[in-house]
């Protein structure tokens, strides 16, 4: 049995509670957020959560991915840390 079953959810939900009592976070994301074509938006959304910015929207939804061009790992990494500068 996986995580879609009444038992391990209800553990999950346990879990997730008692993270969030102890000042934990808990933020959920679906497969299609963490793929190269998304990833970059996923990643934005986080830092402004991070960093406590408004955010006005998802970080990531179906029809946005066919029109964010291609970036190369190295591409974002030194978009990021331009970003932090």
């Amino acid at each position: 049995m996986g995580h879609a079953s009444y038992v391990s959810m209800a553990k999950d939900y346990e879990r997730h509670n008692e993270a969030t009592q102890l000042g934990w976070s808990i933020y959920y994301f679906m497969g299609i957020h963490i793929k190269e074509e998304a990833v970059h938006k996923t990643i934005d959304y986080l830092i402004k959560v991070l960093k406590g910015q408004p955010i006005n929207q998802p970080p990531q939804s179906v029809s946005d991915i066919s029109k964010r061009p291609r970036e190369t790992g190295a591409e974002l990494l030194r978009r990021l840390q331009r970003k932090e500068q």
